[in-house]
């Protein structure tokens, strides 16, 4: 018997019966293996955004969950989520560090992306000395 292939679901909306629902989620999913993974996956996530909440409301939780995927080679794109993150957990004084910091790698670089292999000790070094420049 070939197994369903359930990768491109994700994201979309999974239709079940109640017993294969119960099948995908129980000790022995058999043909619904990756579909049991896949909810595990979400679980997981679901608890993780949660562990990192100063105070849980459904609007931070669904701000956290439904966040664009980012680009996880670029720093900006990493700055920007992580921001965005620690905004809807109510930690604003760290999301205004994390969003300072993205305006000033902007600024410095003068880039919209910026790829993690880019930062180097040298562009260290040069974005500290232009910091210290800064009249700010």
């Amino acid at each position: 018997m070939e197994h369903p292939d359930f990768s491109q679901l994700c994201g979309k909306t999974i239709l079940l019966t109640k017993k294969d629902y119960t099948k995908a989620t129980g000790r022995k999913p058999g043909k619904f293996e990756e579909l049991n993974l896949h909810f595990g996956a979400v679980k997981t996530q679901a608890r993780d955004i949660i562990k990192g909440m100063k105070d849980f409301t459904f609007d931070g939780f669904e701000a956290n969950y439904f966040t664009a995927p980012t680009d996880k080679d670029d720093i900006f794109s990493i700055l920007d989520a992580r921001g965005k993150e620690m905004r809807a957990a109510g930690r604003i004084s760290t999301a205004i560090t994390f969003e300072c910091g993205l305006k000033s790698l902007k600024e410095f670089t003068g880039k919209e992306k910026f790829p993690f292999e880019r930062v180097t000790v040298k562009f260290l070094k040069d974005y500290e000395k232009w910091m210290l420049t800064r009249e700010k």
